[in-house]
């Protein structure tokens, strides 16, 4: 994966971070929702998978009672429970959600999901929208030289960021939004943030 902090014009996933790249005017606020219809296929999908783990479960036991058996229903059921309801809680908590889940402004990013985390733009190196296995992550480095991006890294190991390859990702592929409008704000605020730390220099 390519880190160098030199962007690449004609990828447009890769936020400039030089000044002036992007005027001050286009720095709009962007917030992200996540996507509502999908829940409704997740939810009942994972109380199958529920549902067919128990009727696993019921119909070997029914049949042997052995201990072979004991154990291959005890790691089927307990597979399939995992699963299903992993699935039903994500699909709840969509469906719960009514505001946005991420959030780009003049202060930074906020991403809301179990918790709310802030980024500020003056604790961001660099950012990406297209990390993860999948493509659909946006990965984010943090300056070295700034206390904020400093704290940051250290929440973070650093098994996880020779994994994930950034020091913080966050998940797009749930969220509803145009890739080009993404990236050009965040070279917007970018481009603000550069010029705001310019002027104080």
């Amino acid at each position: 994966m390519k880190l160098s902090n030199s962007p690449d014009p004609s990828n447009p996933s890769i936020a400039p971070s030089a000044s002036g790249k992007q005027p001050n005017s286009s720095a709009r606020p962007l917030k992200l929702y996540r996507r509502r219809w999908t829940a409704y296929f997740v939810l009942p999908t994972g109380i199958v998978v529920c549902i067919a783990g128990i009727g696993f479960a019921v119909i070997v036991l029914t049949a042997s009672f052995e201990r072979l058996a004991i154990v291959l229903v005890g790691v089927s059921l307990f597979g399939s429970l995992c699963v299903g309801i992993a699935l039903i809680q994500a699909a709840l908590q969509t469906l719960r959600t009514k505001g946005p889940t991420l959030i780009l402004d003049e202060r930074g990013i906020t991403h809301i999901a179990k918790e709310e985390i802030f980024i500020a733009w003056s604790a961001i190196q660099r950012i990406s929208t297209n990390e993860g296995e999948q493509g659909d992550d946006l990965g984010i480095w943090f300056k070295l030289d700034d206390a904020e991006g400093q704290r940051l890294r250290r929440i973070g190991t650093r098994l996880k960021r020779a994994l994930i390859g950034a020091d913080k990702t966050i998940p797009l592929g749930n969220l509803v939004y145009r890739p080009k409008e993404l990236a050009a704000t965040i070279a917007a605020y970018q481009s603000q943030e550069e010029e705001k730390q310019g002027s104080l220099t």
